[in-house]
């Protein structure tokens, strides 16, 4: 029968992986359990198993840890990973919010951002539960910071940003946020009062 053509690429990938193998001087005994953890891994990524995709590559890693194509695939899995549990992990955040349990909700939030990276409101969910938690405030003041640079012109971002500065006692820098956040939303009475608590 003629071979689906993602296997076709599959098996080209683990020819061209044998040979730069060889080439790097792993000996043929070390080649062959590295392209079986490749085979796994491939074979479990298309199954939609990329937890256990991400771990075969991890283990082809350990016996090729300066390898470049599997470190790239390794990376590109463990993204993906990453993206799939964010999803999981705003439905926990958002859930520990609603019952008050900042700490938890800072974690969550912590982890979808880790997930999705280019999420501002997962970098200002963290903050804000930080914030409210009493946490850690560098951590919280670098996931504000996150959101501002990702979406400067989201008023909520700012203001965030502005609260934390402002409970880690740096007014200065502060006042600067929150006067933007102004400029941004003139009307807003909550940040025209914390504009005069920064002062």
């Amino acid at each position: 029968p003629p071979k689906h053509p993602s296997s076709v690429g599959r098996d080209s990938a683990l020819r061209s992986l044998r040979q730069s193998l060889r080439q790097s001087g792993t000996s043929s005994g070390g080649v062959e359990p590295v392209l079986a953890h490749l085979r796994k891994a491939k074979d479990a990524e298309q199954a939609g198993d990329l937890l256990s995709a991400a771990a075969a590559l991890q283990a082809a890693l350990a016996l090729q840890p300066n390898h470049k194509d599997i470190q790239a695939q390794y990376e590109r899995v463990s993204h993906a990973v990453s993206r799939n549990l964010a999803d999981n992990y705003e439905k926990q955040a958002r859930y520990e919010e609603k019952q008050g349990k900042w700490g938890a909700a800072a974690l969550s939030w912590e982890r979808v951002s880790e997930g999705r990276p280019e999420d501002a409101e997962a970098a200002r969910g963290a903050a804000e539960a930080l914030l409210k938690a009493t946490g850690d405030m560098r951590k919280a003041e670098r996931f504000a910071q996150r959101a501002v640079d990702i979406a400067p012109s989201d008023v909520a971002n700012v203001v965030v940003l502005g609260r934390v500065l402002l409970a880690a006692g740096l007014r200065v820098r502060a006042k600067r946020e929150l006067e933007k956040a102004v400029k941004l939303d003139p009307q807003n009475e909550m940040i025209k009062h914390l504009l005069r608590e920064a002062r």
